[in-house]
């Protein structure tokens, strides 16, 4: 059956959304806000409707070309909308769920939007999947909503160093052999460095990549690591310096298993809001959860502000140890999960959190039932829906959103990256 329809809003995961005349909500990937389109009605799952586009009667105002040409892969789903329009929609999603998830209103904050300095060619790091073809390793991204890989030929949002560097990691690959048995790589750059490492996992023998090092050579990586079902072996210099506004003062060392953000130009916009959000002095204290290497603790540490820190990733724990010492920073780095933290949120005025894409439920959750000290919270989030699910949550404990901002941390994709500040007594803060 086909339709005609107009497409008035986008999905969580980039999706157009129209309604059929009977009220029924209906997905059409690869259609924006504004289109017109002829449409097949197809599968639903899960209970929604969805429909593949069949003709363009009217595209939208803000449809553009793409300058990816890989038409498959499914990573950037808005390859073919305005820069504007992305940062507008993604403000506009990250709103929609504070209100409808997150029971918000809306007359007490608004979303201040930053838009990214670039659109193109700004990630350091990727992460590749790895398929035996029979001849040879193929690796390369995933088709949207499937395991189907797409072949890497080239990627418009990798840094060009980035992408020579797949380019030459593909190519070695192939010195392996299928017992290799390659699953995962990721791979990432540093331009301090001018280098590339590695982080591996196989389902493979260990012996097959420490054996003969031809293909390491080929690679040209300055290190890697390659991690097994039953062991690890690491080779070369695996460590990179990141590249953030204020290198020439301190480095933030890192290795490709760690997170770090993966666009560092926004990521040094971040640090300037979560700095200007905190207000860090001399009396603050701040407690970190989620702190990785180092990232936000030490320019708040640098700027006088009592900081603890936990990150449940050992090595990035002691990266971040490392990191603070060569910065002048004076921070307590705990190598704990943030469940080992709770007990001590009452020692502190400030929690800062940068929690993964799950959220952080069980820290919202303990808060909105004790008693609680803290004046301050400062959230950051790569997602709107458990962003809001947590924000409620915390307001049953008196912390009230104040303020919340929008950065196009990955351009091109549905994602977004966002701080949310709340406050118990808002009426004694100022922004």
């Amino acid at each position: 059956m086909s339709v005609e329809l107009k497409i008035h809003a986008l999905g969580s995961g980039g999706d157009g959304i129209s309604r059929l005349g009977d009220g029924r909500v209906v997905f059409i990937p690869g259609a924006i806000p504004g289109d017109n389109v002829r449409v097949k009605l197809g599968a639903i799952r899960k209970k929604v409707q969805y429909a593949e586009i069949e003709a363009f009667i009217e595209p939208s105002e803000d449809r553009v070309s793409s300058r990816c040409p890989v038409t498959a892969c499914g990573g950037c789903v808005m390859r073919e909308i305005s820069p504007e329009a992305q940062t507008r929609f993604k403000a506009q999603r990250l709103m929609e769920n504070l209100r409808r998830i997150g029971g918000q209103d809306a007359t007490e904050w608004n979303v201040t939007s930053y838009p990214p300095p670039v659109h193109w060619r700004y990630r350091h790091r990727v992460r590749l999947h790895a398929r035996w073809s029979g001849k040879s390793w193929r690796l390369g991204f995933f088709e949207r909503g499937s395991h189907k890989l797409v072949n890497f030929a080239g990627c418009s949002v990798l840094w060009p160093e980035l992408e020579r560097a797949v380019g030459k990691f593909i190519w070695a690959a192939n010195e392996l052999g299928p017992k290799a048995r390659l699953k995962q790589i990721s791979i990432a750059y540093s331009r301090q460095d001018q280098r590339a490492a590695a982080y591996i996992l196989s389902e493979g023998d260990i012996d097959v990549f420490r054996h003969d090092l031809r293909w390491f050579e080929m690679s040209e990586l300055g290190g890697v690591e390659v991690k097994t079902d039953h062991a690890r072996w690491r080779h070369g210099n695996l460590e990179l310096r990141y590249d953030h506004a204020k290198a020439t003062d301190f480095a933030l060392l890192y290795e490709p298993a760690m997170f770090t953000q993966a666009f560092p130009e926004v990521n040094d916009a971040l640090i300037a809001e979560v700095t200007r959000a905190v207000e860090p002095r001399t009396d603050l204290r701040i407690l970190e959860l989620h702190a990785g290497i180092g990232n936000f603790s030490i320019p708040l540490a640098r700027a006088g502000a009592r900081v603890v820190s936990y990150e449940a990733n050992t090595r990035a724990a002691i990266f971040a140890g490392r990191n603070a010492r060569s910065a002048g920073a004076e921070i307590e780095t705990n190598a704990k999960s943030d469940q080992a933290a709770l007990g001590r949120l009452n020692d502190f005025d400030v929690l800062l959190m940068d929690p993964p894409r799950s959220g952080a439920k069980e820290v919202c959750d303990f808060i909105s039932q004790i008693p609680c000290n803290l004046s301050k919270i400062v959230y950051i989030s790569c997602d709107t829906a458990t962003l809001a699910r947590d924000i409620k949550s915390l307001g049953q404990n008196g912390f009230r959103l104040i303020s919340v901002s929008a950065f196009d941390m990955f351009p091109q994709t549905q994602h977004v990256e966002a701080i949310a500040v709340l406050v118990r007594n808002p009426e004694q803060e100022h922004f």
